[in-house]
């Protein structure tokens, strides 16, 4: 869409507007096949890069928001409809098996498994947050309690799907759960991505299917997996997740190793560049973490949101579905105020 439709911003507004509307009904056509096929996790992932082109086009092309908000709340209600459907779906199944379970098993199971509790963790999250008349759906939480330990971290793109989760298991009240998950992300990262590691979790910009295709063979390409050594992109948020919940014990205990590890993030130069798959603008920021840590210092710095942009908080349930999808694009602000928003609950 950023290249057929989205690519020039004309001179006149209306026909900024006209795009947006048209590529709506565009996107409609294009989805007719998956539609029919019931192809609910394609259709959320096709209707949320939408709704982000939109936002992100409207902001370039400085748009009144109430010329193009109606096309982005047909789309937004297209997004929570594609998860509801998949949601019905999973609930009335037993498993998580496409097919024969002879070649659908193992690390393909456990992908599918993460990705669909993940997007449907996040969906509940955000009924509950919008929803006054909210009531738990306790079969799904069932399912994601008794799918706890087959979750796959194939690298730093799973992580929206366990922020996810994890997220729903606070409101749900399963905190020491959600905790025992949040601290196992924490100690595998240290371990995977410490500076002598041989096998690192990829950085985001793999998927689980580019993991998938080269662990099974599929892909001949081969990845050197120690290349992700030393550095990650999801650490940091992890740390002020837990600084935020006052995990100071496990914090201490790993600071030494955490301090060897770079936090890595991508800061795009145009801040409306956060709802794009791709952009050359931009720096790719790493640093290490301090030495020593004051304890009163990283609580402070967790718990300071006042650098927020104001188009994250204006689209924050926007940016917790495109995560999903566009990993790469998660940071320490957008992870930061989506968690505060959960802990507010």
């Amino acid at each position: 869409m950023n290249n057929a439709i989205f690519s020039d911003i004309p001179k006149q507004k209306s026909k900024a507007v006209n795009s947006i509307s048209s590529s709506v009904i565009m996107t409609t056509y294009m989805l007719s096949p998956y539609q029919i096929k019931n192809n609910f996790y394609v259709l959320f992932e096709a209707w949320t890069s939408l709704a982000a082109c939109i936002v992100r086009y409207a902001q370039k092309a400085k748009l009144k928001k109430e010329d193009w908000i109606g096309s982005f709340n047909l789309v937004k209600s297209e997004i929570i409809r594609s998860l509801s459907l998949l949601k019905n779906e999973t609930l009335k199944r037993e498993d998580f098996l496409e097919g024969d379970w002879l070649v659908d098993g193992g690390l393909i199971y456990r992908a599918r498994t993460t990705i669909v509790l993940g997007a449907l963790a996040a969906l509940e999250v955000y009924l509950h947050k919008t929803n006054e008349n909210y009531v738990e759906d306790e079969k799904l939480l069932d399912s994601i309690k008794n799918n706890m330990r087959i979750l796959w971290c194939w690298g730093e793109s799973a992580f929206p799907y366990f922020f996810n989760i994890i997220k729903y298991l606070e409101v749900s009240n399963e905190k020491q759960i959600a905790q025992s998950l949040l601290e196992a992300l924490l100690e595998a990262v240290i371990k995977s991505n410490s500076p002598r590691s041989q096998i690192g979790l990829p950085n985001p910009y793999y998927s689980a299917s580019d993991i998938l295709e080269i662990v099974l063979g599929i892909n001949t390409e081969r990845i050197d997996f120690s290349q992700f050594a030393g550095s990650s992109y999801m650490l940091e948020p992890i740390i002020l997740m837990l600084a935020r919940r006052d995990r100071r014990e496990i914090l201490e205990k790993n600071w030494r190793k955490i301090s060897h590890i770079q936090f890595k993030e991508f800061k795009p130069d145009n801040i409306e560049d956060i709802f794009s798959w791709r952009t050359g603008e931009g720096v790719n920021h790493a640093e290490f973490p301090k030495m020593t840590q004051s304890w009163r210092e990283l609580v402070k710095e967790a718990n300071d949101f006042s650098g927020i942009p104001d188009l994250y908080l204006e689209y924050l349930d926007l940016l917790n579905f495109f995560i999903l999808i566009c990993p790469h694009r998660i940071n320490k602000s957008i992870i930061g105020i989506l968690d505060r928003e959960i802990l507010k609950c």
